[in-house]
């Protein structure tokens, strides 16, 4: 990323020390995480489902970018580059470019742009007056900003809400520094104030020196007044690249690793939320140029408005009561405030670790207009973050192009084989994130290998593989070996796993989630092998017709039973960190119970059937894009399956009356699927919607309760369409819809529908063979 900055942001430019110490701190610094790369204390912002392992979104907080201020300093004898501050020639040891007067010029001045007199003419006695230990100024010349805001709708606007912030490179990093200093997680407003205050005081001292005032009374020179304010304005425009810089880089938010428990996460968010709406609302009135009574009425309550999870639109929908027509003007400049862009992106990467898609995509989708427009780091954040919702949404074709964007953008930049191996951080996530989305493209071998270029990335410029690299290969395998049925590799990857498992609880033994995530792994590799062996012992074919039925094989029982103790496993970690009905512990309560179900441990099972079900009902993930009837959607397979799963349970344990327990769950489950997909015999799931709506209503009337009945026929008529085309989704249509208030007497005809006709053809089928052990 240092490279990346250099090169998006050519040049650099030198500081008085009082401004260096006060403007380097809070601008961040540490590792560049990669998608699922878990950050020290545990939580990770994953863009992947938990059966292929979940990571933490891109880090951004080692970024060192230099701003475009073209004061690059190049030897006239041998041509080396030089910091903008350096005298002599480290190469060759000739003195640099400077004037008589002692003003720092660019390479190519033949005249000093002060005194006038030729570059190296021998200094005159005013400059000559000049403390000598004192720091020279640099005065920058601006050269074309590349994460400034450049024209474009809004642009205007956003000049009178950011200021010169908008208008200005976004970062600036001190010459003398090797890397920033890591901001601290209690606020980055806090460090864009002392940023922009140490600008300032070095501009005051500065200007003082240069017109001969300041406390020292004689010290400097009697400088004109149009060389001061020239002074003041270049250091004022440092101060507002160091607050853009600030803000760009901020990400204590994400940061955060939400492993206290639901109550918890979920007021720590809260908490991020409301400090975001007051942010929207400080830069609302500043752009209406209003009072502040106006931020009052706004907006309410962070919760007040039914605003689909966006919170940006909270405080800038009431903006067209209030603007008399400019609202689109208003709402523009007001997105492309740094501050409420930066906190914006912010709380997305939190947003994604605490499964809240439908917030994070809201979010983004709102202020991705203003990031492209001012690109760079900018650009670069938030394609990030649109990867890691669109694979979170299980839409990863389009996860695969925002990644590619990413790349192309990087790429044009990085040019050099110095470049790229200073950037090798970036290009490990990169590869690794294109591994991860390949994989959920059922493209393993190009995984595997893109996996093995992160790896080898590392080893180029002398790093050793990590547990995240075995654990990697190991997963993606594991896949690979499953789809050619190959036990052997899959025990291969499965040691891998375990090894990966054991070297991450001793590098990050407060990372509790992602160690769950390990865990899931090491337990799907089991429950693989146990499938392989059953299915060797009854057959394919009887497997299929029983995917959950009790097993007999003593060889998969033994598979099985290391599956469910790694299932448990994780189970714990993700209810104690992330609560019972989080997306990651349902899809894991699916796993334990599938496991006790093969086992025969049905009554066991139950109550991880029903938070299962409990956490699909609200789950927001993995529903792909339910606008596409061409595209499936892979929570409701998992939701259908689940479903089956407890009339298995519940029919083999002839337990009726628990069935009434699933009823509230059951009914939010479809309101929940029909909320997130089209509904239409087209969709090329349409009978796994089928099956499952169906599956619901044989639950409901199958409890025996008073009112089991009526509640089935309700759900039938509010979730179920027309003429469906299944065998079981028509029966259970044509039975129950016929019937009158639940109580009987069936509707002329109904006997001779399609799906009471392939009953009676089953039943025909059977008639004579020995009933069923």
């Amino acid at each position: 990323w240092h490279a990346l900055g250099r090169s998006t942001m050519r040049g650099a430019f030198a500081r008085p020390p009082a401004a260096a110490g006060a403007s380097s701190g809070g601008i961040g610094a540490g590792s560049l995480a990669g998608l699922g790369r878990p950050r020290p204390g545990g939580g990770v912002s994953g863009m992947m489902p938990v059966a292929l392992g979940a990571g933490a979104e891109l880090s951004l907080d080692q970024v060192g970018l230099a701003p475009a201020l073209s004061t690059e300093v190049v030897c006239g004898s041998c041509g080396t580059s030089l910091s903008s501050t350096t005298k002599f020639c480290l190469n060759c040891g000739e003195r640099v470019s400077a004037s008589s007067c002692g003003s720092r010029l660019p390479p190519q001045a033949n005249f000093c742009w002060e005194c006038g007199q030729r570059v190296g003419a021998p200094a005159s006695s005013a400059a000559a007056a000049l403390p000598s230990s004192g720091p020279a100024l640099v005065v920058p010349s601006l050269a074309a900003p590349a994460l400034a805001s450049s024209a474009g709708a809004g642009a205007a606007a956003a000049s009178s809400v950011a200021g010169a912030a908008a208008a200005v490179p976004s970062a600036a990093a001190p010459s003398a520094a090797a890397a920033p200093v890591q901001a601290p997680s209690a606020g980055v407003a806090a460090a864009a104030a002392s940023a922009a205050a140490g600008a300032a005081a070095a501009a005051q001292s500065v200007v003082e020196a240069a017109t001969g005032g300041g406390s020292g009374g004689g010290g400097g020179v009697p400088y004109s007044g149009e060389l001061a304010e020239q002074v003041h304005r270049e250091a004022s425009l440092v101060a507002a690249v160091e607050n853009e810089r600030a803000w760009a880089l901020k990400r204590d938010w994400t940061d955060v690793d939400f492993q206290d428990g639901p109550e918890a996460n979920k007021a720590r968010l809260q908490a991020f939320e409301d400090s975001l709406v007051a942010r929207l609302r400080q830069s609302s009135a500043r752009a209406l140029g209003a009072s502040g009574e106006f931020v009052a009425e706004s907006g309410g309550s962070s919760g007040s408005r039914d605003t689909g999870g966006n919170v940006l639109a909270r405080v800038l929908e009431p903006l067209a009561s209030k603007t008399g027509g400019q609202s689109a003007e208003v709402k523009a400049a007001v997105l492309d405030d740094p501050e409420v862009l930066g906190s914006s992106l912010d709380i997305v990467g939190a947003y994604l670790k605490n499964y809240e898609i439908d917030r994070a995509a809201a979010v983004l989708e709102t202020v991705l207009p203003s990031c492209r427009r001012r690109g760079g780091l900018w650009l670069f954040k938030a394609l990030n973050h649109l990867a890691c919702v669109r694979m979170k949404q299980a839409r990863p074709q389009e996860a695969f192009e925002t990644l590619q964007e990413l790349e192309a953008n990087a790429a044009a930049h990085l040019t050099s084989v110095e470049d790229n191996d200073e950037a090798w951080e970036f290009w490990e996530t990169m590869y690794r994130n294109f591994g991860w989305v390949l994989n959920s493209l059922g493209k393993d071998e190009e995984a595997v290998g893109y996996i093995q270029r992160a790896i080898d990335v590392k080893e180029r410029v002398g790093r050793p593989p990590t547990w995240f690299d075995l654990w990697d290969l190991g997963r993606i395998k594991a896949t690979t070996a499953l789809k050619r049925q190959s036990p052997a590799s899959i025990k291969e990857s499965q040691a891998t796993i375990t090894k990966a498992l054991w070297l991450h609880k001793d590098v990050e033994p407060r990372d509790l989630v992602m160690r769950a995530k390990i865990w899931h792994s090491v337990g799907e590799c089991s429950f693989a092998l146990g499938h392989m062996a059953e299915e060797a012992s009854i057959g394919k074919e009887a497997l299929i017709n029983s995917p959950n039925g009790p097993c007999k094989s003593e060889e998969a029982k033994g598979h099985y039973r290391k599956a469910l103790k790694c299932f448990k496993e994780s189970h714990k970690l993700f209810k104690t960190t992330e609560g019972a009905h989080n997306p990651l512990t349902g899809t894991e309560s699916q796993g334990v119970a599938w496991a006790l179900l093969k086992l025969g441990k049905e009554e066991e099972a139950k109550d991880f059937l029903l938070d299962a079900v409990e956490a699909l009902s609200r789950q927001q993930n993995g529903w792909g894009d339910g606008s596409r009837l061409d595209a499936e959607a892979p929570a409701l397979g998992q939701a259908m399956q689940t479903v089956d799963r407890i009339l298995d349970a519940h029919r083999r344990s002839a337990d009726r009356e628990g069935l009434e327990r699933y009823f509230k769950a059951l009914d939010r489950l479809c309101a929940n699927v029909c909320g997130r997909l089209q509904l239409s015999k087209e969709r090329v799931d349409a009978s796994v919607y089928e099956k499952l709506v169906s599956s619901c209503s044989m639950i409901m009337v199958a409890s025996n309760v008073e009112q089991g009945m009526a509640k089935s026929q309700e759900l039938l008529r509010k979730y179920l369409w027309q003429s469906p085309g299944t065998p079981q989704a028509q029966l259970c249509s044509e039975l129950l819809l016929s019937l009158q208030n639940g109580e009987g007497g069936s509707a002329p005809g109904a006997e001779q529908g399609p799906g009471m006709q392939a009953f009676m053809q089953a039943l025909a089928e059977r008639k004579g063979q020995p009933a069923p052990p």
